[in-house]
């Protein structure tokens, strides 16, 4: 057993110690090379429509409400909440739906060429390679992430 006076000197040479390694780092000066520059663009004199100004997809915000004529703070999410929560609405549906759908095929044995193409799409759309092969891996088709 470490007696308690020699655990406190040892507490304060490393307490000593931290502070002089941290207020040598402190101290230095930071100076910035060129590739730690931020890169300035030059602005175009051109004006950009408020259409453009308020979403990258100018083309598709036509539907969009425009948020900036309510007040910032809770109104503003309100507004927004509103316009995006139908389509997040229907899309958790879908995606609900695949997976209901997934799990109900998940004990079959035989896949039909229906099926087989319907799990391609999904495979597909997340990204997943898919050799096509059905066969049971835990109780779901292989997929490889």
């Amino acid at each position: 057993m470490i007696l308690t006076p020699i655990r406190r000197y040892g507490a304060m040479i490393l307490m000593l110690l931290t502070l002089v390694f941290s207020s040598e780092v402190l101290a230095k000066t930071h100076t910035t090379t060129a590739s730690q520059k931020s890169h300035l663009t030059k602005a175009s004199n051109k004006q950009v429509s408020s259409k453009q100004e308020y979403s990258r997809n100018s083309a598709k915000s036509s539907s969009l409400p425009d948020l900036r004529k309510y007040p910032s703070g809770t109104p503003r999410k309100k507004a927004f909440l509103r316009t995006v929560m139908p389509y997040i609405t229907s899309q958790n549906a879908a995606i609900t739906a695949e997976r209901n759908w997934l799990i109900s095929k998940q004990y079959q044995g035989q896949w039909s060429p229906a099926e087989r193409a319907r799990l391609k799409d999904i495979a597909k759309r997340y990204k997943v390679k898919w050799s096509g092969n059905t066969r049971k891996s835990r109780g779901i088709p292989c997929l490889n992430a």
